[in-house]
């Protein structure tokens, strides 16, 4: 299933201790057999028991248990604005939008996170580095954490050659919106990227690999000029996996000159410390080519992975995130 996730400690190594009322797995919700958290934890949207805000916040599902104050449940179908977006946010030239899974250039591979940049992201940046390899990030803007909080780490993956894509704004399922909707999504984060960076990316990642299927999300991303990624090879690290069961996918994926796009997050901790610089090696030895997503299409070029839209700007009162930003539309 392609569904990203942040598997958080507290449920790894607390649900065998904690009963949330009628589960037994500390599952929940439609994914997890219709269970119910009880009256004192949270559903979180991906069905899973907890107190946390990734639990109780965006997402939380009310009908199987408790959701937090001010939660901002998934945009509805009807749109609302935002007064915070500039109606001149940058975009890029529109292009003809079609579902890419897998690299074009044989015997390569692209290792790619979603979620982040998290509080992993900067150990992971050190492993790479020592590596000599790249990775391709695709990050939100207000999901786990606030794309302003962690303005630094993005800076540094941007600098050291990695590729920075992005992944929606807030994280919601693309195919659940408007044409307004998803517009807003997409240039609430290029607003971000081009006050940060300078830049915004012309590749992007629907969440949950949702909406490539849909028209009117495939034309809207398009005529935004994004270039729509998915994958071929996804580890399922969000499902708590084991490093062993994460690193088996590497180790099973079709050998060169086959090629493959690996989804990974950086928003959990076993990944961006421990699995994902194991599974770097792995490919190495493997003799596959690591290569950012755009350069194991043949775009090897940088500067074509994004457009230059100004210069980075020095962090201000308009650096903020919050949950009443998570959603809003635009004509």
């Amino acid at each position: 299933m392609k569904i990203n996730l942040l598997v958080l400690s507290f449920f790894l190594i607390c649900s065998s201790e904690l009963i949330f009322g009628q589960t037994t797995d500390g599952k929940c919700g439609p994914t997890g057999n219709n269970q119910s958290c009880g009256t004192q934890f949270c559903c979180s949207q991906f069905g899973f028991c907890g107190t946390s805000t990734d639990h109780c916040g965006t997402g939380c599902q009310a009908s199987y248990g408790k959701c937090g104050t001010g939660t901002v449940s998934t945009p509805s179908s009807t749109p609302s604005s935002s007064s915070t977006l500039p109606t001149n946010a940058p975009t890029s030239s529109p292009v003809k939008a079609v579902d890419i899974t897998t690299c074009k250039v044989p015997g390569t591979v692209a290792i790619t996170f979603d979620d982040g940049p998290s509080q992993f992201t900067p150990q992971l940046l050190d492993k790479l580095k020592s590596m000599g390899v790249k990775a391709t990030f695709f990050v939100n803007g207000n999901n786990f954490g606030c794309i302003y909080d962690n303005a630094n780490t993005l800076i540094r993956a941007f600098k050291e050659g990695h590729q920075i894509a992005s992944h929606t704004w807030s994280h919601p399922d693309l195919a659940t919106l408007t044409k307004g909707q998803i517009k807003y999504q997409m240039l609430k984060l290029n607003e971000a990227f081009a006050k940060i960076l300078g830049v915004i990316p012309v590749f992007v990642r629907p969440p949950f690999g949702s909406g490539v299927d849909k028209p009117l999300v495939m034309n809207t991303l398009g005529e935004l000029g994004f270039q729509v990624v998915t994958w071929d090879t996804d580890t399922n690290d969000w499902q708590g996996k084991s490093t062993s069961e994460c690193l088996s996918v590497y180790k099973n994926a079709t050998a060169p000159p086959h090629s493959h796009i690996v989804l990974n997050h950086d928003t959990i901790k076993n990944t961006a410390t421990n699995m994902a610089p194991q599974a770097f090696q792995i490919m190495k030895n493997r003799k596959f080519k690591i290569n950012t997503v755009a350069s194991c299409l043949g775009i090897t070029d940088s500067k074509k992975w994004y457009k230059t839209v100004g210069t980075p700007q020095k962090r201000d009162q308009t650096w903020t995130c919050t949950d009443s930003d998570k959603d809003g539309s635009i004509n």
